[in-house]
């Protein structure tokens, strides 16, 4: 599954953010701002915030575990699990 970050109403990449405990995709060049509710608990090595999307590749050989990618909703820092 693809997540989609586009803003609906100017097409410029939003921005993911959080506020009160919620994460939010907002846009930086209008109004719009969205509760976002596609994420995981994980925590990031890089900066060690604990939300991230996650994204499975699934099995890619057949002896191999599926892959699964978890980008930072933070830095962006992209983790993988599965195949290395």
């Amino acid at each position: 599954m693809q997540i989609q970050n586009m803003c609906p109403k100017c097409g410029i990449a939003c921005n993911f953010r959080e506020e009160d405990g919620k994460v939010y995709m907002a846009c930086g060049h209008c109004d719009y701002k969205s509760e976002f509710k596609n994420y995981t608990v994980h925590e990031c090595k890089e900066c060690g915030y604990d939300k991230a999307i996650i994204t499975f590749y699934g099995v890619i050989i057949g002896d191999e575990p599926p892959l699964q990618l978890y980008k930072c909703l933070k830095c962006g820092f992209v983790d993988r699990e599965g195949v290395s």
